[in-house]
């Protein structure tokens, strides 16, 4: 037998102790929040606006050459150190506001002002995520399902990377339209025209500086926001496609969780959207049987989504199966943990979508 014993959950139940500028943030922001568990948001946002902001200034601030030699520091910068908490900050404040409702407009801080940095349009996260994926919940008409493909094989990620890159702006406000959601599909097309004509613009201004602060980080935030969703739900029960336990897997004990207020526990998540991420662990502990009778899958020893993607495309099955917990009495050998992981990653007989389809599956 290989077995890996569910382990004591050490991921955050509360904010971290802040450091002094964290403390200044704090005692500006406090006041002011629904939840004041979230200081963990208000901190970054500062943290993003006292760095990036300014970087992104500088960028364009100097000659084109002085611009594309910042950009080995620059791009590296906001990627590693930001992209992730920022990512998963509008994630969270998306499904919960943020600040009271009498301050209610800061929450546009962080999608309209900060979002675009990180090359996300400012309307576009929510009618795609909240009000898209969460109601198809990585269904047949899920325009981010990942049913119909091999999910251990390149090239069928690269064909569900290019058709959101390319065609999910279209394939979205398709969908909006079919499920009469007017007023999501009329913010999100504004919200995009504005960020795609404020680029073009910024572009015939300033070229390299635009590729630099806007264009790259867009492209690199595509590829590991796609690579992300198709790992936490790689691992599909294709007899019960929807089953928020067969559908997603959970990371524990991982730094990820630390960076990303426990973004790990993604079947919490799709069974309770709008559960606070401080919740999470115990949410996890205490739905613990469900989660055994439904044969979930959970990782213990997996550093984040990515490092589960790349394993996949390694077809790494071994490193997986030394990763998955043992949940119930149910006890696997590393063999059959590794014929399971495999079950779980074939399509779903005639489900992958084309390139463009102009009227989505209904």
């Amino acid at each position: 037998m290989h077995i890996v014993p569910l382990p004591a959950i050490t991921d955050p139940d509360s904010p971290s102790e802040p450091n002094g500028f964290e403390r200044i943030v704090d005692r500006v922001t406090l006041p002011l929040l629904v939840d004041p568990r979230d200081v963990v948001f208000t901190r970054n946002a500062a943290g993003i606006a006292a760095t990036v902001l300014p970087g992104a200034a500088l960028v364009y601030l100097l000659p084109p050459l002085a611009s594309f030699l910042v950009g080995f520091l620059y791009v590296p910068f906001v990627m590693v150190r930001w992209a992730g908490p920022f990512v998963l900050m509008v994630h969270a404040v998306t499904h919960r506001p943020l600040f009271r409702k009498r301050y209610r407009l800061a929450d546009k801080f962080i999608t309209f002002v900060l979002a675009p940095f990180f090359g996300i349009p400012p309307t576009a996260y929510h009618p795609h995520h909240v009000v898209m994926h969460h109601k198809e919940n990585n269904g047949a008409d899920d325009l981010s399902a990942t049913l119909g493909y091999q999910r251990d094989r390149f090239l069928d990620f690269a064909h569900y990377w290019a058709r959101f890159v390319f065609f999910g702006h279209l394939h979205l406000a398709s969908w909006l339209v079919r499920r009469g959601r007017w007023s999501s599909l009329g913010r999100f097309v504004v919200g995009e025209l504005a960020y795609l004509g404020g680029v073009v613009a910024l572009l015939a201004v300033d070229p390299m500086a635009t590729v630099v602060v806007f264009v790259i980080p867009f492209a690199l935030l595509r590829f590991f926001m796609m690579a992300g969703n198709w790992s936490q739900h790689a691992f599909v029960d294709v007899q019960d496609p929807t089953n928020a336990y067969t559908n997603s897997s959970s990371l524990l004990n991982t730094i990820y969780n630390v960076r990303c207020y426990n973004d790990g526990y993604h079947v919490v998540h799709h069974r309770k959207p709008g559960l606070h991420w401080a919740e999470m662990p115990a949410a996890f502990l205490a739905d613990l049987p469900a989660y055994a009778a439904h044969d979930s899958i959970v990782f213990h020893g997996v550093v984040n989504n990515q490092q589960v993607w790349w394993a996949l495309m390694r077809g790494d099955y071994g490193f997986l199966a030394d990763c998955l917990v043992d949940l119930g009495d149910r006890k696997r050998t590393r063999e059959e943990k590794i014929a399971f992981l495999q079950s779980r990653v074939r399509p779903l007989g005639e489900t992958r979508r084309g390139f463009l389809e102009f009227r989505e599956a209904s």
